[in-house]
């Protein structure tokens, strides 16, 4: 996961003539080809929407789960499918392309997550916590899939990469606020998912934090690391006070990655303000 503003992303792939040469990124769609590009997007999203829906409802009808848990996977995947559509014009290529596919899939199970959210007490109770934790194993599994097949098939671009940012995010935050209503750690477990939104509200006061990040090794493995830390807490086997550990750990891993792209950030815009006013001598 990046966390990387949207002039972030534009700084990172628009500004670098080398990249659309060695990652295949274009500024956006051919308007020409937009009407096919939106097409199999829709496909992609209706049949995820489907599959989302279809499994929450038979979940109602075959456990104890309300229908909040259906209501809310449900408007949660209408509200990320919009997202997708509004910006869909930022995807350079004529096809959605397979890797947007299965990030929509890890969207979709996502949601089913997010509204289990309402369900946590009768979750703790019952084995479908296993079940829970299965699915997002599967995100975590496809996480790494789609970004290999963007590449394989040269359809990298900034709005594959963004979707992907916010699907972990979505993911990473769902399965954080779980492990707080499930009394693995205290309320501050909740920082793990909330910390890349607060970034996002602190580029908007700060224009330092707007700078560009290039793709980070660093980043990629930390996120796998959250989701990995924050599910093996939800394990009912998993109590306090290890479960408390493993969250502090994975916390501190976090704001230690952040810390280091905060800094980087306030000190390439020193430098750029040192070359700014020399350059204006």
């Amino acid at each position: 996961m990046t966390i990387l503003s949207e002039d972030s992303f534009q700084k990172t792939y628009h500004g670098n003539d080398k990249l659309p040469k060695t990652l295949g990124v274009a500024h956006s769609v051919n308007p020409a080809q937009f009407p096919q590009l939106l097409r199999s997007a829709i496909i992609a999203l209706l049949l995820v929407g489907s599959f989302v829906a279809g499994t929450s409802i038979w979940l109602v009808f075959n456990s104890d789960l309300d229908w909040i848990f259906c209501l809310f996977a449900i408007a949660a995947y209408v509200f990320s499918g919009t997202l997708v559509l509004t910006k869909l014009k930022t995807h350079p290529y004529a096809h959605f392309g397979a890797a947007n596919a299965i990030t929509t899939i890890r969207a979709g199970i996502s949601c089913l997550i997010g509204g289990a959210l309402f369900e946590a007490e009768w979750l703790m109770e019952s084995r479908m916590i296993l079940a829970l934790l299965g699915i997002a194993a599967v995100a975590l599994c496809l996480d790494g899939i789609d970004g290999y097949i963007a590449r394989r098939s040269r359809m990298n671009s900034e709005f594959g990469a963004r979707y992907d940012m916010e699907v972990d995010a979505a993911l990473i935050l769902c399965l954080s606020i779980l492990a707080f209503l499930f009394g693995k750690a205290g309320w501050w477990v909740m920082i793990i998912g909330g910390m890349r939104y607060v970034f996002v509200a602190a580029q908007y006061l700060d224009g330092r934090l707007r700078g560009a990040l290039m793709p980070s090794l660093r980043r990629q493995a930390i996120c796998v690391l959250q989701i990995v830390s924050l599910g093996i807490i939800l394990l009912p086997a998993i109590q306090p006070p290890i479960s408390t550990a493993i969250a502090a750990l994975s916390l501190a891993a976090l704001s230690y990655s952040f810390g280091c792209d905060v800094l980087h950030l306030f000190l390439q815009a020193q430098a750029h303000s040192t070359f700014v006013e020399r350059s204006t001598r």
